[in-house]
């Protein structure tokens, strides 16, 4: 409109030049317009433009690599998220034991931290193998299968290891 109003949005355009190598599209052309294009091997729906000449198979493994670090990132991540929540929830135990009478509590609530500490890796280790092993469950069952035993291990290792150190003589 020749008089804009309150709430109008204001849009402009620019051109953005081509790289002078060229561009490579991996989309499939369906009448005259791209639509997605299917990985014969996966058949997962693909768009990408690089640029230079480069050709699929190139695109697609470039893509995988970049897909493998960002599942490995959000692992990472959501590991560090479940020891910091764990050691968060397990802090009032070094709370409520550092108000023990006779300078006991001060001695007992830095112990009791180790040990949340190493509860809190523990869970963080076995829930996050556990989520992983869940999710491969479909597509490889026998990985799945070893991370479910490398989650029980998490969580009850440290239990086994406690018992065999009391039931020594």
């Amino acid at each position: 409109p020749p008089k804009p109003l309150l709430g109008d949005v204001r849009v402009s355009w620019s051109e953005v030049r081509s790289p002078t190598e060229g561009v490579s599209i991996l989309a499939k052309q369906d009448r005259g317009r791209l639509v997605r294009w299917l990985d014969p091997k996966s058949g997962h729906g693909i768009y990408r433009l690089v640029p230079g000449r480069v050709e699929a198979d190139e695109m697609v493994q470039k893509l995988k690599e970049e897909a493998g670090m960002a599942k490995w990132l959000l692992r990472l991540l959501g590991w560090v998220g479940t020891f910091i929540g764990s050691k968060m929830v397990l802090s009032c135990v070094s709370a409520v034991v550092s108000i023990l009478p006779f300078k006991i509590g001060a001695v007992l609530a830095s112990f009791s931290d180790v040990i949340a500490t190493i509860v809190a890796f523990g869970a963080a280790t076995g829930l996050s193998l556990s989520v992983i092993a869940i999710a491969w469950l479909r597509f490889r069952p026998f990985l799945s299968l070893g991370l479910g035993a490398s989650a029980a291990a998490a969580f009850y290792g440290p239990v086994l290891v406690a018992r065999a150190y009391s039931q020594a003589p």
